[in-house]
């Protein structure tokens, strides 16, 4: 089990909740486009998602980075122990 948090600055300094679910949609549709499967993502607060979810190997947790990194919304993305999950 992990949990990755990614945050937009760019979208956090809007301020407001306006941006949150259209940035949750486009997560979500990059990863179904991809056909990843068992990953939940959640809204922590403008601009910052959580990722969380079991994957099968180093490599498809990179992969899974990659594919989220590669959403509009200039990323950076923190590694938290899963318990802290939201």
């Amino acid at each position: 089990m992990f949990l990755f948090v990614f945050t937009s600055p760019a979208l956090a300094a809007q301020g407001g909740t306006a941006g949150d679910p259209q940035l949750k949609i486009r997560v979500e549709q990059r990863l179904a486009d991809r056909r990843v499967r068992g990953i939940t993502v959640s809204v922590v607060r403008e601009g910052t998602i959580a990722l969380t979810g079991a994957v099968a190997s180093a490599g498809a947790k990179q992969d899974l980075i990659a594919e989220v990194l590669k959403v509009d919304g200039g990323f950076s993305v923190s590694e938290l122990p899963a318990e802290q999950a939201p």
